[in-house]
């Protein structure tokens, strides 16, 4: 088992392939190199199970898997994808808003005929 201060990047070898996957064995779990083409996949899996917020996220992240570094990335990928979520209600709740207004104007125009 490793000190805890660094990776310990071990080759694993799979029937399937011939190739190593590279694996941390450092707090002894196998945790899997990801490559950056795989990154944003594996965030939005773990993350869209249930949208936790950052800490939580990189705690469930880095449990899993390492890649470089990992937890500013995905720091950064929760803080978007919550402004992605407040945008669409701001959106949301200006067109409800409106349609109120427009409605009010009608019925005040069905009370004056």
């Amino acid at each position: 088992m490793g000190s805890g201060i660094g990776l310990e990047p071990r080759p694993m070898y799979f029937a399937s392939s011939e190739k190593p996957l590279y694996c941390d064995v450092s707090t002894g779990t196998v945790r899997p190199y990801v490559t950056k083409s795989f990154r944003r996949q594996i965030f939005n899996r773990i993350h869209n199970l249930s949208h936790p917020g950052v800490k939580t996220t990189q705690k469930l992240v880095t449990a899993r898997f390492v890649w470089k570094s990992i937890r500013r990335i995905v720091h950064y990928g929760v803080r978007v994808a919550f402004s992605a979520r407040n945008l669409k209600s701001h959106v949301t709740q200006s067109r409800l808003l409106d349609i109120f207004l427009y409605l009010q104007h009608v019925f005040r125009l069905c009370i004056l005929m």
